[in-house]
């Protein structure tokens, strides 16, 4: 009889830890969804990240995306249960607050209008920069390929793990 009682609890026991994990990816699913409408991979910002050398002039709506993400994705309601999802997670938030940080520094309109250029005045529309404003564009492409690139890597990781 004793034997049966304590096969019991542990069924019972396996039975709390599946349904407690079921009940975290189910958190984490919501998330994620959260995510993947908010960051999308087919997004303004995803392209830019993706296809645009910063030589060149961009609209500044090409970084709401971004910008919302680095805005409200680093509160308690924002981490994952999933450790491995949640690292991934915060290695992208900070890799694109860095991102979106040197763009504004490095960044100004062209004129007045909704066009930014990394490339300072003086220097756009010249076939050669100074030093600086070359290191300054290659630091920021690279930046955006590492940004674009584990973006990738987070929605990749979240379908697989999250079955989505």
């Amino acid at each position: 009889m004793l034997h049966s009682v304590s096969a019991a609890k542990i069924y019972k026991t396996g039975d709390l830890k599946g349904l407690e994990a079921e009940k975290s990816q189910e958190v984490d699913r919501k998330l994620f969804d959260r995510f993947l409408s908010e960051f999308p991979s087919n997004s303004r910002s995803v392209t830019l990240l993706k296809e645009h050398d910063f030589g060149n002039s961009y609209h500044d709506n090409n970084t709401d995306e971004i910008d919302r993400f680095v805005d409200t994705w680093n509160t308690a309601e924002s981490e994952f249960l999933d450790d491995e999802l949640e690292v991934t997670r915060k290695e992208l938030y900070e890799k694109l607050y860095t991102f979106i940080y040197k763009l504004a520094q490095s960044s100004g309109y062209i004129g007045t209008g909704p066009i930014l250029s990394a490339v300072p005045d003086a220097y756009r529309g010249e076939w050669e920069w100074p030093e600086r404003v070359e290191t300054r564009i290659n630091e920021l492409n690279k930046l955006s390929t590492e940004c674009y690139e584990l973006h990738q890597q987070f929605v990749m990781l979240g379908r697989r793990k999250l079955k989505c």
